[in-house]
């Protein structure tokens, strides 16, 4: 309930003169949407109005224009009644309406003090003798009928007397045309006497045709008609010589046909027809085949009947060939596939000889071809045939399946005999197999003292090697390791996966969902936790992880409803509400045009709060100041993001923000940046450095961010000093900017916001950076280049040995000092910076880095993301628009895959070499973080995950199902997630991902099956839900 007193003005400026005051209430009367029921007063004062309007009824607040009752008045409005719309005008600082009343009575002069105020009558109430008396109303009758009596006989009387006839044809034009009558027709008038025309009668006032003489004219027509006919004849004739015709025969046949070629027309005239042979001559093409056509009618439709038939019996028994051929392809497939599953079980028994006979169809059918049922059903019948493949259900994976295995003892199918050719090649191959299983048992038995030593993944891999070795002896080698499993992920078929024999373990409780009210679960920044800080400084609004024992162990399930999120550029603009279902913003930001809320999806609108009429234009005047266009500006960071409209318009020109915001009232607005396909995190600028190296960004902004940028001596505007590069920019739009229109709106002093601006130009001045431009609600530092030429003596220079050293470190009020090395910004463009050498490297910056390493890491990441996008195609798709590398390096994965349909987050381990100010100066984006602690951003906000030698890093610093549930936590269902690590490091990790319910499929590395490092591809289950059943253990751990 929000109970308020507040002015009224005659416009919606709040500095002009008050008239009056509006007093009431708002109750809110929902929980799913912002609507009140709605009680005011407007209560005048002024030399005007004296009294008050009530107003009650219910408010929808988030339409833009609600009607509202009036139920009555007091003063010069007593007993007032009628409609008023009310519309938001907006929404900074207090909330005041623009009213608009339907009808409003005039004013009233005030009341004598001494008189009674009953005496007063309502100007709404009509007058007592405004309607009349009955006897004054029979007297109004009576009037009213002598008047009519009147009028008629003076009518009559009028109309007695004749008027001559006018002698123009238009009596408008006669001098006496007011009281003379029109000529009729047929006659002639001449000094107002009516005379007729020849061939006419008078009969009255009208005139009629005279018989004798219309009958003469008659007969002088068809008279001239029969002159006419013979003349047209003679013409016809004309033509009729060009078909050989002497005038005898043409004498003859005008005897006998000239008068039968007289027809009479629909308009009753007769006219003459032409023979038909020269009508033929001179008929167009076109009314030839038309008649042709209606002639031959029931000739041609059977005809074409036929045609028709045969073209559709000819498609179906292309269809059928298609079809058989397509049948016996599959099935020699099939056949050959499962032979070769029953020798892989020979030589090596913990290899399954059967396979699932729907991974079977997924894998050898295209998408089109399982679209029908009968070549799969075709297929099954050879399969039933065929007695060297055994059909029966079994278990996998919890699940019912029909799987297929090959008898080996049985004959080859016809397909293997059909490929060996002849009896003594088959004979030859299987005397190799032979061969090559004691080999494999012999070798196998020497090897397996080995493992006492406790490095069996090594051993286990020579063994795998030698074992390829000895087959490619063999015409057709066959594989000794099989497929951990058999779900359809569609990867390239020729990428193999391995199986890796360990010793026996513990084996790993499947994780359990998490109570659905954990569905937002963000393990740093929950309110809970975070209320247990200071809030000086924004303590409580930083980052404040679990201890051990408060971690949860278990999935976080998605919403009710979760749906796909929409691609690339669509998501931009629009968002489903099930995948974030709140809506604050859309009430709170209505008028700020951040979000809408319609049906069941939200909608961006691309404004905010210095920018309501969109993103766009907003940049646009930004770009008139800063090169934008010509790729001097390329790394962005925008303080306190909202929902990030700002960094999702900035894309489209090719530049990429680093948006933050904490996770406070405004509800998820980071995770609607994430949802819309734009990069953000949670954060904010409080006691800790920002987790960015320094020199890191071009430009940066703080859009009504409200931060205290003037609070402990400027820490946090030289925190922002320190993350931008020479030559970058820092656009301030909100207080205290134009402070002269807004201090009252801020409820602040004019005093406090001047002194305010002033501390933060001489605070700019200080850090060497010269103001561009001011104008409006913007105004835009840029830092100087060259900034030892204007350091001053008093400044507080930090002392640190390394500035980029900012993981939970402290932040300072010293400000940063430059670099020998710095590169300004607009010497190295985009996209050319993307493969340049980055001066840190070319200035031996990075330990152990050197220009040639550099580019060598380039061309390896290069054909590694080639390697996986054979491996999933979709990769480098809108399907995979949100990615992060948990592990950058040198920023070599997000390089290969830099376009416009993804962007990656690349993460630089606190405990890895410190490489995120090399990824920044390429042109990308990233953060510090410790993956022991879960990351600053909401659950399903990333589509792929990246991870190249985490577990490694951190297998002495925290447990792997940690990494691993945190992984879970912000990956999209159905998103993918690519590990690389060596073969007994991914082992351990594939049986922990299959306690979380993920697909794995494990491959080569593209450098042939004889690398140790190898590749575990993961895709998420969709549609987790809490409704798993219970297990002994909550924890998910080793089960001992």
């Amino acid at each position: 309930m929000v109970v308020f007193d507040d002015p009224i003005t005659s416009d919606n400026n709040l500095r002009s003169t008050p008239v009056g005051r509006a007093q009431g209430f708002y109750l809110y009367d929902r929980k799913v949407a912002f609507t009140a029921w709605f009680g005011i007063s407007f209560v005048f004062n002024s030399t005007q109005h004296k009294g008050s309007i009530n107003c009650v009824g219910a408010d929808p607040t988030a339409a833009k224009t609600r009607d509202i009752s009036v139920v009555g008045g007091t003063g010069d409005f007593f007993m007032a009644r009628g409609i008023a719309t009310l519309m938001t005008d907006d929404v900074e600082g207090d909330v005041y309406f623009r009213l608009k009343v339907d009808k409003r009575p005039k004013p009233k002069p005030r009341p004598h003090p001494n008189s009674s105020p009953c005496s007063i009558p309502s100007l709404l109430e009509p007058p007592e003798t405004l309607f009349p008396t009955k006897a004054e109303f029979l007297r109004l009758l009576a009037v009213l009928a002598i008047a009519t009596s009147v009028f008629f006989s003076f009518n009559f009387l009028f109309n007695l007397r004749s008027n001559p006839f006018c002698d123009g044809p238009d009596p408008s034009l006669d001098f006496f045309s007011d009281s003379c009558e029109p000529c009729p027709s047929h006659g002639r008038c001449q000094e107002g006497q009516l005379e007729c025309d020849h061939g006419y009668t008078k009969q009255g006032k009208l005139f009629v045709e005279d018989g004798v003489i219309q009958d003469t004219a008659t007969k002088l027509v068809e008279m001239v008609e029969i002159v006419f006919v013979k003349l047209m004849w003679s013409i016809c004739a004309m033509g009729l010589e060009q078909f050989g015709l002497n005038k005898m025969t043409y004498e003859m046949t005008s005897i006998r046909m000239s008068w039968r070629n007289i027809r009479t027309n629909s308009l009753g005239f007769q006219e003459f027809k032409c023979p038909d042979m020269l009508a033929e001559h001179y008929k167009p093409s076109s009314c030839r085949i038309s008649r042709w056509i209606s002639e031959h009618a029931l000739l041609i439709f059977p005809i074409c009947a036929v045609l028709l038939g045969i073209m559709l019996l000819l498609r179906k028994f292309r269809q059928r060939q298609y079809l058989s051929t397509r049948v016996d392809e599959v099935y020699q497939q099939i056949c050959e596939e499962l032979e070769e599953k029953a020798l892989m079980n020979r030589a090596n028994e913990k290899c399954e000889p059967w396979v699932v006979a729907s991974t079977l169809r997924d894998s050898l059918l295209s998408l089109k071809e399982r679209k029908n049922p009968e070549l799969w059903k075709k297929v099954e019948e050879l399969v039933r045939e065929d007695s060297c493949v055994d059909r029966y259900p079994t278990l996998v994976k919890g699940e019912s399946k029909v799987v297929w295995e090959w008898q080996v003892e049985g004959s080859l199918s016809s397909s293997r005999k059909s490929r060996k050719g002849e009896a003594s090649k088959l004979k030859s191959s299987k005397g190799t197999e032979r061969s090559l299983d004691q080999h494999l048992h012999s070798l196998k038995a020497e090897l397996s003292s080995l493992t006492r030593f406790r490095c069996e993944g090594i051993f286990q891999t020579i063994l795998w090697g030698l074992s390829r070795i000895l087959q490619e002896t063999e015409q057709d080698a066959h594989c000794l390791y099989c497929n951990v499993f058999s779900t359809n992920l569609n990867f390239e078929p020729h990428h193999n996966d391995v199986e890796i024999i360990e010793r026996s373990e513990p084996k790993v409780v499947k994780f359990k969902p998490c109570d659905p009210k954990y569905r937002d679960y963000t393990p740093c920044q929950e309110q809970d936790r975070a209320m247990k800080f200071p809030r000086e400084n924004m303590v409580y609004r930083e980052r404040h992880c679990p201890p051990e024992e408060e971690k949860l162990h278990c999935l976080i399930p998605a919403p009710e409803g979760y749906i796909t999120p929409f691609p690339w550029p669509k998501s931009r603009d629009y968002a489903h509400f099930s995948n974030v279902p709140y809506r604050h913003l859309a009430v709170e930001k209505a008028v700020q045009n951040w979000v809408e809320f319609k049906g069941d999806v939200f909608k961006f609108p691309g404004g905010g709060t210095m920018f309501p009429h969109g993103a766009d234009a907003y940049i646009d005047e930004l770009a008139s100041v800063i090169p934008i266009k010509d790729g001097s500006v390329r790394t962005a960071l925008d303080t306190g993001c909202g929902v990030a409209s700002w960094g999702a318009y900035l894309l489209k020109r090719n530049v990429l923000a680093m948006s933050f915001a904490p996770k406070d009232n405004h509800e998820a607005q980071v995770q609607f940046a994430l949802e819309r396909g734009v990069p953000a995190v949670i954060g904010v600028l409080g006691s800790i450095r920002l987790p960015y190296p320094s020199r890191a960004f071009d430009m940066s902004q703080c859009s009504r961010c409200l931060i205290p940028w003037t609070a402990n001596d400027g820490m946090y505007l030289k925190e922002v000093d320190r993350v931008l590069r020479p030559g970058g920019y820092w656009i301030l739009s909100g207080p205290p900017i134009n402070w002269k229109t807004y201090y009252k709106t801020w409820k602040r002093s004019k005093e406090d916001v001047q002194a305010e601006q002033r501390k933060i130009e001489e605070l700019a001045e200080s850090l060497c950076w010269e103001k561009k431009y001011e104008k409006g609600d913007i105004a835009i530092w840029k830092k100087k280049a060259n900034t030892k030429s204007c350091q001053r003596e008093s400044a507080n220079i930090c002392q640190t040995k390394d500035a980029d050293d900012v993981w939970y470190k402290k932040m300072d009020t010293c400000v940063t000092p430059p670099s020998a090395n710095d590169v300004a910004v607009g010497q190295l463009k985009f996209p050319a910076r993307l493969y340049a050498v980055p001066p840190r490297i070319a200035n031996g910056l990075v330990a152990g880095v050197t220009i040639e390493s550099y580019q060598e890491d380039n061309k390896l990441w290069k054909k590694r993301v080639n390697s996986y996008k054979r491996i999933n195609k979709l990769i480098g798709t809108t399907r995979y628009r949100n990615v992060m590398d948990m592990n950058a390096g040198l920023g070599g994965f997000a390089a290969a895959l830099e376009s416009k349909n993804s962007w990656v987050m690349n993460v630089v381990p606190s405990i890895a070499k410190n490489t995120l100010g090399v990824v920044y100066e390429r042109g990308l984006i990233g953060i510090y973080h410790d993956w022991c602690e879960g990351f600053s951003t909401y659950p399903r906000t990333y589509d792929l995950i990246h991870a190249s030698g985490v577990f490694s890093l951190y297998r002495n610093e925290c447990k792997a199902e940690d990494i691993l549930l945190e992984m879970d936590r912000i990956l999209r269902p159905e998103g993918t997630v690519i590990l690389r690590e060596e073969v007994n490091v991914l082992n351990k990790v594939k049986k922990i991902a299959g306690a979380m319910r993920w697909d794995t499929k494990m491959v080569d590395h593209e450098d042939g099956p004889l690398v140790p490092e190898k590749i575990l591809v993961v895709v998420k289950h969709w549609g987790l839900k809490s409704s798993y059943p219970q297990r002994e253990k909550d924890t998910g751990m080793l089960n001992n």
